[in-house]
């Protein structure tokens, strides 16, 4: 009789692990026992077919090098068997490697560039997620960034054997630049005389060059408030500028009346900061009403009369000292004398101040001369000269004797005269 062998569903017997490289010829034969009819294979990497009558597996790889999962199936009128393919997908030693950098900064309103390389080489190269003005053109990215921020770029190298894929961190920051306060004002100073000093701060992060500062016109800086200049060059460490002090003032050039300006802190990629500087140059002045005195007369040991001037003064910095030449004596009372005065004025300003000269009981010599000196207060000193005379009166006769006189008793003489006038002797 016929013996009936009952039928049953395939068993696959081939391997479950397979090597393959990238974009290069592969081929995998499923085999089972039982006489399958047909054959299957789902999650198949890109590049990969499967030929169903005869279980074979085969192409050129182009999927991502990664481990894949491949579910085989052998098929009989029974039923199928399964079992599950482990392909490990080489990169191809052909395809390119990003070998550049995986971060890097570039500079908000600066010009930037950046290469990415790839070896063995790569024929073509793609970006997504670039900041805001920056381009690429093959393996190079530039531009201008307009906004800070941390991009993570996609980066993406290309060739015929494959590909490669990183992300690239790229920075955008802010150079920035700071200062301890907007402005300095009440710079004052002398006409022809350096001015007062008074200092603010600066300092800086991100920056990618030297700061410069920059004085107005009538202004000078400094590092040390001893060696004053027109422009101050800062060096930045590793991008930080850490805080500096900055001495600002009036110089000697600068013309009477307000002063004032913009100190311009610029470069390092910041945008610039500006610090606004004013300041008051004054002109000290003495005025007298006149610019001399004269025609004083007395004897030794009594002082003369007195004349009189005045003594007026602005934008004083101080008391008016007056000092009086040999002989002379000087008062603000037409009371009290004395070889020297000082005078205060109010808020810079002295008022029409009236002095008293005369020659003093002390004074000795016919002929007497000097000036009365007025300084201080930053003014340019002014003088009054005076002059006069102190001697002893003596009489003159023209005669040396009168004739002798003769007469009666009781009647009067003739007479006989003789002139008299006074004379001034030197001593």
């Amino acid at each position: 009789g016929i013996i009936s062998v009952p039928l049953i569903s395939p068993v696959i017997t081939s391997t479950n692990s397979a090597i393959a490289t990238n974009y290069a010829a592969f081929s995998y034969a499923i085999t089972a026992s039982n006489n399958p009819v047909s054959y299957n294979a789902s999650g198949l990497p890109s590049g990969l077919a499967i030929n169903t009558s005869n279980g074979l597996i085969s192409g050129n790889l182009t999927g991502v090098p990664g481990t894949y999962t491949i579910g085989l199936a052998a098929i009989n009128s029974a039923g199928e068997g399964t079992k599950d393919l482990t392909l490990t997908l080489l990169k191809n030693p052909g395809a390119p490697t990003l070998s550049s950098p995986s971060n890097t900064t570039a500079y908000l309103r600066s010009s930037f560039s950046f290469t990415v390389t790839a070896n063995p080489a790569a024929t073509a190269y793609s970006f997504s997620g670039l900041p805001p003005g920056l381009t690429n053109s093959n393996a190079l990215i530039s531009g201008t960034p307009t906004t800070p921020g941390t991009y993570p770029v996609t980066v993406t190298a290309t060739n015929s054997l494959g590909s490669d894929s990183q992300i690239l961190s790229l920075a955008v920051v802010d150079p920035v630049l700071s200062l301890s306060t907007n402005s300095l004002s009440g710079l004052s100073s002398i006409l022809g005389q350096e001015g007062s000093i008074q200092s603010y701060t600066i300092s800086g992060s991100n920056l990618t060059s030297n700061v410069t500062v920059t004085a107005p016109a009538y202004f000078t800086i400094s590092l040390d408030s001893v060696n004053f200049t027109n422009s101050l060059s800062l060096v930045p460490a590793t991008g930080s500028l850490a805080a500096k002090t900055v001495f600002a003032r009036l110089g000697a050039n600068a013309p009477k009346g307000t002063n004032s300006g913009t100190i311009t802190h610029s470069g390092g990629g910041a945008l610039p900061s500006n610090l606004a500087v004013s300041g008051n140059v004054i002109q000290p002045q003495l005025s007298l009403s006149t610019a001399s005195l004269q025609g004083f007369t007395t004897r030794p040991g009594v002082a003369s009369s007195s004349q009189s001037y005045t003594v007026s003064g602005t934008e004083l910095t101080g008391g008016i000292t007056v000092l009086s030449p040999v002989g002379f004596e000087i008062s603000t009372d037409n009371a009290a004398f004395s070889d020297s005065l000082l005078l205060i004025p109010s808020g810079g300003i002295l008022s029409a101040q009236t002095l008293y000269v005369r020659i003093s009981a002390s004074a000795s010599g016919a002929t007497l001369t000097g000036s009365i000196l007025h300084e201080g207060g930053d003014a340019a000193p002014a003088t009054l000269s005076v002059s006069g005379e102190s001697v002893q009166p003596s009489l003159v006769l023209s005669l040396a004797s009168l004739s002798p006189f003769s007469t009666g008793a009781g009647s009067a003489s003739g007479s006989a005269s003789t002139n008299a006038h006074r004379m001034n002797i030197s001593q």
